[in-house]
């Protein structure tokens, strides 16, 4: 399926597209689109993101020395008025009244036994590698018989390992010997999973080193604490929650009193931190130190992280535990992706790849190609066969006969394609001024390229610049970050106007210019932004 995908995308685009006439192969798999269509997807939902604003009632106590913030039941509300009428409400009834008192325990919850996906996550959220080099790193200490197998999708231990055997290794170690005595005193009791892939356990050390260092006795750390961590026990503490009323308004403060840290003595990667309360009693009445109405602004979502990047592939079924450092690495060697300080931010190609097959109108997202539906689809068939409830032969024709449609589907649109990487990468080279990574072509005016970039020699001239290590997506969502000077217009109250984007009816999308001031002093100045 692969194979004859890219050499379809590869021998027309490379025909076609001048830029492209020194790339040696542009691959097309069935789970390396869909890796790179989870980065195209953020990456849009990033630069079509709004920032709307809200505002909030902040209450804060302090009492016996400690600062109690209470925080307000309705969270934040997006109409500035109606927010202030419930404040004003507030400031009049003066005085807060608590209203209910709890305590209860409360626990955190050591990790479960570690299979490869959520190693690979942990590995590259702290100890900076990405997925394909922890792989290799594991692999290594396998060899040299530090470590269990690390190509497991199991998380739970059988009934007949020797758990207390394997933690018997590790009391002599300095970092945490004096931690695993204490789980052999307790007896090992793992957090098991329900994960098993019937053929390799959990990964787990095998033996204490004596001689490792760098990156091998890092790796080597991370899975031990992993596996003491998951045979100790939980965090426990006493969680306490205040419940008071202002007029007709409710507030909540919640503190917590860690009595046993369990496991987190030897599991850095966890935080879980006392935040004590004062003792406040039912009924009790106080006048607030703190009352305020505060304005706030919602955030638009991260670029993906490595560790994002595999949960969504492992929660779609794209790939195996196996396989998805290689499809991640894939897309960077295919130059379809840049990291950007840790983030993976969609190459102009890349963007057009995805969006070019988006493009062509297939029937339903089961049907697009950089969609992770189709594969998720073959993966639980696979699944089928292993237990018997479906034939190899019937699978094989079935995704034979699907793949088939939509190759011919696609060949027969194939300029399409064509046409939509071609403006990506035109957009791209065409504007040295901008800040920010590629976005959609058309007469966006605010597209955006890298600006304080450095010259390469990507994929025949379709990144003629590369980005530093400081470039940031852009924020469309922020009139200060995407329009110059020039393009600020001055309402009736001598102020820079609100530049934003309707956001329902008939003219969903379409930029405009009004006065920033609230409603009840607005000098209702308004102008679509192609206005003269």
């Amino acid at each position: 399926i692969g194979c004859i995908f890219s050499r379809m995308q590869t021998t027309y685009l490379k025909r076609e597209i001048l830029k492209l006439k020194e790339q040696k192969i542009i691959s097309y798999g069935p789970c390396q689109f869909p890796t790179l269509g989870f980065v195209v997807e953020r990456y849009n939902e990033l630069k079509n993101f709004i920032v709307e604003k809200f505002w909030k009632i902040v209450v804060n106590h302090l009492k016996n020395k400690i600062d109690v913030k209470f925080v307000w039941d309705r969270g934040h509300l997006f109409d500035e008025l109606c927010c202030n009428v419930l404040f004003e409400s507030c400031i009049d009834a003066k005085e807060a009244v608590v209203i209910h008192v709890e305590k209860k325990p409360k626990s955190k919850y050591r990790p479960q036994p570690l299979y490869t996906v959520e190693f690979e996550k942990l590995a590259t959220k702290y100890l900076k590698m990405t997925s394909k080099h922890a792989m290799s790193v594991a692999e290594r200490l396998y060899s040299q018989g530090y470590i269990s197998y690390p190509r497991t999708e199991t998380n739970m231990f059988s009934s007949s390992t020797n758990l207390r055997e394997m933690i018997e290794k590790q009391i002599n170690s300095v970092k945490w010997g004096e931690f695993a005595s204490r789980v052999l005193e307790r007896g090992p009791n793992p957090r098991n999973g329900i994960k098993t892939d019937n053929a390799h356990p959990p990964i787990h050390p095998i033996k204490l080193p004596s001689e490792l260092k760098g990156e091998d006795l890092s790796v080597y750390d991370l899975i031990t604490r992993h596996f003491l961590a998951t045979c100790s026990f939980d965090g426990k503490g006493q969680e306490t929650k205040i419940t008071i009323k202002i007029g007709a308004e409710i507030f909540k403060a919640t503190g917590l009193v860690i009595s046993d840290r369990g496991y987190l003595d030897v599991y850095p990667y966890d935080k879980w931190s006392d935040h004590e309360l004062p003792d406040y009693k039912l009924n009790e009445k106080f006048v607030p130190t703190n009352l305020s109405m505060d304005g706030g602004e919602t955030t638009p979502p991260n670029l993906l992280t490595e560790a994002d990047l595999i949960s969504l592939m492992d929660k779609y079924q794209i790939g195996t535990d196996a396989t998805h450092a290689e499809h991640i690495e894939t897309i960077k060697t295919r130059e379809y992706v840049d990291i950007v300080n840790d983030r993976f931010l969609p190459t102009c190609f890349g963007m057009g790849l995805i969006e070019g097959y988006k493009s062509m109108g297939l029937d339903t997202d089961e049907s697009d190609l950089g969609k992770p539906f189709l594969r998720a689809e073959l993966e639980s068939e696979l699944v089928n066969i292993i237990e018997g409830k479906s034939t190899k032969e019937a699978i094989i024709e079935k995704f034979v006969n699907k793949y088939r449609n939509i190759f011919n589907c696609v060949f027969d649109r194939k300029q399409i394609l064509k046409a939509t990487v071609e403006k990506y990468l035109e957009e791209f080279n065409g504007n040295d001024n901008q800040d920010g990574p590629p976005s959609p072509p058309g007469n966006n005016p605010r597209r955006s390229i890298p600006k304080n970039s450095q010259p390469t020699k990507k994929i025949g001239d379709c990144l003629t610049k590369k980005a530093t290590t400081n470039r940031k997506p852009t924020k469309n969502h922020n009139p200060k970050n995407n329009k110059t000077k020039a393009r600020e217009r001055m309402c009736a109250c001598n102020k820079p106007a609100k530049y934003a984007a309707v956001k329902t009816g008939q003219n969903e999308g379409k930029y405009y210019y009004a006065c920033s001031n609230p409603r009840e002093t607005s000098c209702k100045y308004f102008s679509w932004e192609n206005d003269k």
